[in-house]
């Protein structure tokens, strides 16, 4: 009778804590989403009382993705977005470690905190694995029943479904958030996101032109610079109308003859993964394939008979593999310098001195 109570009660406290987690963190209370959640403590809480050492180490992984996720909620008052995911996968080690010292501490200690306090309550309030042995067999009934239901649900889109993996292979991490948002959704989207990331790693020259480009002429300019700037507020530049002197040299620049200040338009993306895509490509909000079927703006210099450059303050430790080192690596010439825009001064001024090429397009990224 008393094991019956104490079962009794650990599942009562699961279903409160996994409803309390989804409403909460996730935002969901749909009945799949509950039961996943709810499987997922179930595991997780099971694997905590084994004596295998090796299964009681996953028990504690599995226990500090979820508080990760709740720390984050903490922290930001709100969930783990995908933008947050793509942007780790795509980020590199100086980005990275930024990130982590501004508030991945944070995050982490307070994950490492719930960690600890969850792992030692349950060790401590329930000694004997002997009164768990009904877990595994729950969890793997409430498996059985989600796949069904998300089957049932699935089938009637799966056609839409199909179409827009096709566009995307972050679908499936998408669709598998959307019924498993602890723990597993995050890292079936981060999976996802890391083989996303395979295709940019081809560096062959596309072919095709965008149907919205029907012919070329000579402009007469042999050297073009493009600096992509870094994010930061136009309302506080006095070129754009601020009543301070905050930006002179761009004022001598944009006040001699055949210059032009284009005003009211905003940055295409808040992320520079694709921002860059959609500036130097066909790329477009809805859809990457026009990213690989169309040539971009660097190829199409290329096949107007300009020597390229990308020049860059932004190291990028994933270049082979990162939306716009896609676009960087079609470049006759890709200098980088780690972080340093000082550095790009030098760079640029060997670029525009560079006599084996007659017309130069160069990009300069801060």
């Amino acid at each position: 009778m008393k094991q019956r109570q104490h079962s009794l009660i650990i599942i009562i406290s699961l279903m409160i804590v996994s409803y309390t987690v989804n409403k909460v963190i996730f935002g969901r209370d749909s009945s799949i989403p509950f039961l996943s959640t709810l499987s997922f403590l179930l595991i997780s809480f099971y694997l905590l009382k084994c004596k295998n050492l090796t299964l009681r180490t996953i028990g504690c992984i599995l226990i500090f993705l979820l508080s990760s996720e709740i720390s984050y909620f903490i922290i930001f008052h709100e969930q783990i977005s995908f933008d947050v995911i793509s942007s780790v996968v795509e980020t590199n080690l100086i980005e990275a470690k930024g990130m982590f010292l501004s508030d991945g501490i944070k995050i982490f200690g307070i994950a490492i905190l719930l960690t600890l306090a969850i792992s030692y309550g349950i060790t401590k309030i329930y000694k004997s694995q002997n009164n768990f042995k009904w877990i595994p067999k729950l969890a793997i009934y409430l498996y059985l029943l989600i796949s069904l239901m998300i089957a049932n649900d699935v089938w009637p889109q799966i056609n839409d479904i199909k179409m827009s993996m096709n566009e995307s292979r972050s679908t499936i991490g998408k669709l598998i958030k959307s019924y498993f948002p602890a723990v597993i959704g995050d890292v079936a989207y981060f999976a996802s996101t890391m083989l996303l990331n395979d295709r940019y790693s081809n560096t062959s020259i596309i072919p095709d032109f965008n149907e919205s480009i029907t012919g070329k002429a000579e402009s007469g300019n042999n050297t073009i610079v493009i600096v992509m700037g870094e994010s930061s507020l136009f309302s506080r530049y006095s070129i754009y109308g601020y009543p301070k002197l905050t930006s002179p040299d761009l004022q001598k620049i944009f006040t001699q003859p055949k210059s032009c200040i284009v005003r009211n338009v905003h940055s295409s993306a808040p992320e520079t993964r694709d921002s860059l895509a959609m500036t130097f490509s066909f790329s477009t909000p809805e859809s990457d394939t026009n990213l690989f079927k169309n040539k971009s703006i660097i190829e199409m210099a290329k096949a107007n008979g300009y020597k390229t450059w990308w020049i860059g303050s932004q190291e990028l430790e994933g270049l082979f593999s990162s939306k716009y080192g896609f676009i960087a690596r079609k470049s006759d010439v890709v200098r980088l310098t780690n972080g340093h825009d000082e550095h790009l001064v030098s760079m640029l001024t060997d670029a525009l001195e560079d006599t084996s090429a007659p017309k130069k397009f160069i990009i300069v990224h801060l």
